[in-house]
């Protein structure tokens, strides 16, 4: 296993296409299918699902993915720590992100702070909410965006981003059409991966409605799974509807609460208030407080 065959099973998830991520990775198609089919011998499994049409995920990958994200943000991150090392003036700026977040938002949202101070070297990495707490405290994040199902440690700042509404696929009913939390409760749920917020949030909205949550004894290691999941019968999944592949969201169903209201997934950023911001971090903060929703809900001037 080598950095540039992780980089090439990155561009392919990317563009879904091994001709368009050979191209950006300047090098022949052949070449760049081979390192990949070596990785998924070296790994013991398939990573993408390969026709003449189109090239996908598998299961494997979608687990294995995050994973190669990781690396291949850490070595950015190692260079860019050893470049400010040698040289003060450089600008880092490192983001925790909640897998429940959806980060094509984010990175909308981040666009012109970071187009204002293009000297920043910006870095994202996905955690679970444990992980995130943790590097936060230890600062090796300077914010976490991650859902609100939680308070946050003494010390740290708040500050909502956006809301999101959560769906439900797998009912049975008309698609597209409203369904209150009752008619939910009965029925199996399919939770997801444990840690990045959606268990919290599920568990946390019955309790309140004093409904039992009636979870899926099986584990599901992705939102892609629960999709399928759904779709054959095993459970109900809920999903905010950024989780949500497009050729479902047709079929996704509002969650509705007891009083009729859309149940929502809202995200914040979490930061340290203990230390004095650099003032690019400052300016970061003052930016996720003052300008972020705005510039997400499209009324920024």
């Amino acid at each position: 296993m080598n950095l540039r065959q992780l980089q090439f099973v990155l561009r392919v998830a990317e563009s879904g296409s091994f001709s368009a991520a050979a191209a950006a990775c300047n090098v022949t198609q052949p070449a760049l299918s081979n390192a990949v089919a070596q990785l998924e011998e070296e790994f013991g499994g398939r990573l993408f699902h390969r026709t003449t049409r189109r090239v996908s995920l598998t299961a494997f990958g979608q687990l294995m993915l995050p994973k190669i994200a990781a690396v291949l943000t850490a070595e950015a991150e190692l260079k860019a720590g050893v470049r400010g090392f040698h040289d003060p003036q450089h600008l880092v700026l490192r983001i925790g992100l909640s897998p429940l977040v959806d980060s094509p938002r984010i990175a909308r949202m981040l666009e012109p702070y970071l187009r204002r101070n293009n000297t920043v070297d910006s870095f994202f990495k996905e955690c679970f909410l444990d992980d995130l707490n943790i590097r936060l405290g230890e600062e090796q994040l300077d914010v976490v965006i991650r859902p609100a199902c939680t308070e946050p440690p003494a010390g740290t700042v708040r500050v909502p981003i956006y809301t999101e509404p959560v769906c439900v696929l797998g009912t049975g009913g008309p698609a597209g059409a409203p369904i209150h939390l009752d008619e939910v409760a009965p029925l199996q749920l399919v939770l997801g991966p444990d840690g990045c917020g959606l268990g919290e949030l599920v568990r946390c909205l019955f309790a309140a409605a004093g409904e039992h949550v009636l979870e899926y004894p099986g584990q599901a290691l992705s939102y892609q799974v629960m999709q399928d999941w759904a779709l054959i019968g095993i459970g109900v999944a809920l999903l905010p509807m950024s989780k949500i592949s497009h050729a479902q969201r047709a079929a996704a169903r509002p969650l509705l609460d007891h009083q009729g209201k859309p149940v929502e997934v809202a995200v914040e950023a979490w930061w340290s208030s203990v230390a004095a911001a650099p003032p690019h971090l400052a300016a970061l903060q003052t930016y996720l407080t003052d300008v972020a929703p705005s510039v997400i809900a499209g009324t920024a001037a």
